[in-house]
């Protein structure tokens, strides 16, 4: 019983670690929404690799891609995942778009990061824009919760969770505004990612 109330404790940490307080339609996910800002403890070596500050790679030719474009976007993502899995949480942060930095503080995002190791599996890859300044990302990632006493229990609550983050363009960049299981988001854009039914 009680490995069972720390696995949901530690599944609803993941959840709403790093989600927005935004009212509506900008609401934060619901808790069946796992946040993506969480990885494991990596050595300061492995987060100074990351060049979070880097300008994207030139597509083919040498050509930069337009700051706006989903190319742009993936790449930007790349980024920030990298930022996760090497557990530089105070640089992944700057990633966030103002109206989420301005509803959780650093404090607050980097508490609920602790204990959570995230492997990205496949992507991210921006798949599809929802206006003009929202575009959305799809990636794989293996979870694991990595509180002390699961770990001594022996327990492997590793999950492979499909989720979809939203992204916005502003001020030249895009930003990252939350992350929501992809089930949900084809709920939610069924325009661009299809509509659940159909099985795409």
């Amino acid at each position: 019983m009680m490995l069972a109330r720390l696995a949901t404790a530690a599944s609803l940490l993941a959840l709403v670690a790093c989600s927005s307080n935004r009212p509506s339609e900008d609401a934060a996910p619901t808790p069946d929404a796992p946040a993506a800002d969480v990885a494991e403890e990596a050595s300061d070596d492995a987060a100074a690799t990351v060049d979070h500050d880097r300008e994207p790679e030139p597509e083919r030719g040498g050509v930069l891609p337009a700051p706006d474009s989903l190319e742009a976007l993936t790449e930007r993502a790349r980024m920030r995942w990298s930022l996760i899995e090497a557990a530089d949480w105070i640089a992944s942060y700057d990633y966030l778009e103002a109206r989420v930095r301005a509803a959780q503080s650093i404090g607050e995002y980097l508490t609920a990061a602790d204990h959570h190791y995230y492997l990205v599996t496949d992507g991210p890859r921006a798949v599809g824009r929802v206006d003009d300044e929202t575009a959305l990302v799809r990636v794989v990632v293996d979870w694991t919760p990595t509180h002390p006493e699961l770990e001594a229990a022996g327990q492997d609550l590793t999950q492979s969770i499909a989720m979809v983050e939203t992204w916005r363009f502003e001020d030249g960049a895009w930003w990252f505004a939350r992350a929501e299981r992809e089930a949900t988001a084809r709920e939610r854009h069924p325009e661009v990612l299809g509509d659940p039914a159909d099985g795409r």
